[in-house]
């Protein structure tokens, strides 16, 4: 840079932020301490306040009758539990009453377990409708087929236990998304990516599309559960950790409001958020057109 003669000091432009009544009337000259300014730390990613996942998630707009599909490879991963959490979650957002509801389906009749009392549903005020659950959303139980997906803005799936192409729900519809629940033990993780490797490679369900959630609340975590879980994130567009909450427990209706406690409301929004910036990633891709 040009050296612009004055009779002050010099000082060097762009070392660090100076005001405007200081530097005026001295030379602009770069020299070479402006370089020697430490390094921006690379590779770090700080942590979203919980806030702004909040305002984010409220002002989300989902495609009308979007399906989440929470399935798992194996029996007694939680996947009722995270349907009912997700499904509380999105029915209390702070603008929830101005669109079009949120609904949870049990896509199947459970043969252990008590859905109906998991959920805690009650029954709509208007006679001849389904049931809802505490939070508001409408919940259809026992695989009932009255629902209407484009009467709902999301739908929580609660799936059966196996492998997530196997199932109608996925296959019928491209545009859904995929919360698998998993155990945190490492032999069910590394089962759980393998899952994904093999369902990717053959154009069954993309990766892309998968949210994967660690439920502490069924198992204990071993030496070798960390590694796996990394393993695990490459292979899917995140992972979230469900923490072990007492109120979560066995037999227990799932709490709603005030009475949720505020370390699983956080993990369940960012779960939703992850879901909702899956989908809207795929539908910013413009489809291939083979051949």
């Amino acid at each position: 840079m040009t050296r612009i003669a004055s009779p002050g000091p010099a000082s060097a432009y762009g070392a660090r932020p100076v005001s405007i009544d200081i530097a005026r009337g001295r030379g602009l000259v770069e020299t070479k301490e402006a370089h020697q300014t430490e390094s921006p730390i690379t590779g770090t990613t700080l942590p979203v306040p919980h806030q702004v996942v909040a305002d984010r998630l409220s002002l989300a707009h989902w495609p009308p009758g979007h399906q989440i599909v929470v399935c798992s490879l194996a029996g007694g991963a939680g996947r009722t539990t995270l349907a009912g959490l997700l499904a509380t979650v999105l029915a209390e957002l702070p603008f929830a009453h101005i669109r079009q509801p949120m609904a949870v389906v049990e896509a199947a009749p459970r043969t252990l377990g008590s859905t109906s009392h998991r959920w805690d549903l009650v029954d709509l005020p208007e006679p001849g409708l389904a049931t809802s659950t505490r939070s508001g959303a409408w919940a259809f139980t026992a695989g009932q087929s009255s629902l209407r997906r484009k009467d709902f803005s999301v739908v929580a799936v609660d799936a059966p236990a196996g492998m997530p192409s196997d199932l109608s729900c996925i296959e019928d519809d491209r545009s859904a998304s995929l919360l698998l629940v998993t155990r945190p033990d490492r032999a069910s993780l590394a089962e759980a990516a393998e899952a994904l490797v093999w369902m990717h490679d053959r154009s069954l369900v993309s990766r892309t599309r998968v949210v994967v959630v660690i439920n502490r609340g069924v198992g204990q975590p071993d030496r070798s559960s960390r590694a796996a879980a990394t393993a695990l994130g490459i292979r899917c567009a995140a992972v979230n950790s469900l923490p072990f909450s007492s109120t979560l427990g066995p037999g227990r209706a799932l709490p709603s409001g005030r009475d949720l406690p505020v370390r699983v409301r956080r993990v369940v929004s960012h779960v939703a958020l992850d879901l909702w910036s899956a989908s809207v990633d795929r539908r910013s891709v413009p489809p291939r057109i083979n051949g």
